[in-house]
């Protein structure tokens, strides 16, 4: 028996540093976020405004809302892809069965090669041309200001060593040439501003933590 599964949408970088094994966590904004939280004598949160006027433990919430599914279910990545070009006329539901031998997502050399061949958004990548998939290990709710060094390292932001210090690409920066932090926890704001905007990350929201371990395809 296969446990549920759910896709996780990635951008080509973040699924190239599964990939790489450098990443194991990743963190989504809540939606919508809790008008009140409120921590309870036994040390637990509690959310309002989730489900309008109402209280919902965290418990509750993660069951309920998790939008990458609870402990030990499965998640396949979906990220940008192209197949060969003669099937460019036909949608993902009716690539023939021999396609799945030629999938080329946006982190692989293979994806530039084929530039005839026709770009796929990654919210239509079936579960079983995924390439990638992953076991839930944890889901938790926290304020995005609480990530530490060790976990934005997690989030796989790209580093690499300068003279002998590590340091970790500046994401918001557009220019020809990539700029570097020694903050691992400021590389990852600046890849969290990047796609969410700097006013979010001002408002410190609540986001969900998906920690995850990559596995075998379960289908």
């Amino acid at each position: 028996m296969v446990l549920p599964y759910k896709p996780l949408l990635l951008k080509p970088e973040m699924a190239l540093a599964i990939q790489e094994g450098l990443k194991i966590q990743h963190r989504i904004l809540l939606q919508p976020q809790p008008k009140e939280v409120l921590l309870q004598k036994n040390g637990l949160l509690s959310f309002r405004g989730i489900v309008p006027n109402v209280w919902l433990s965290q418990e509750q919430v993660i069951e309920e809302f998790s939008p990458v599914g609870l402990v030990s279910e499965f998640l396949y990545v979906q990220t940008d892809w192209k197949t060969l070009p003669q099937w460019n006329h036909l949608s993902p539901k009716k690539l023939p069965s021999e396609s799945k031998n030629h999938i080329f997502f946006a982190y692989e050399k293979e994806y530039q090669t084929w530039k005839s061949a026709k770009k796929r958004s990654a919210r239509y990548l079936p579960a079983s041309f995924s390439k990638i998939w992953l076991q839930v290990l944890g889901v938790s709710l926290v304020p995005i200001h609480h990530i530490n060094e060790l976990e934005a390292i997690a989030e796989g932001i790209q580093r690499k060593s300068e003279d002998g210090i590590i340091v970790y690409q500046d994401y918001t920066r557009k220019r020809k040439h990539l700029l570097w932090t020694k903050n691992a926890i400021e590389s990852f704001k600046s890849l969290w501003v990047r796609t969410n905007g700097e006013k979010n990350w001002k408002q410190n929201p609540w986001v969900w933590v998906l920690q995850f371990k990559r596995v075998s395809s379960p289908l």
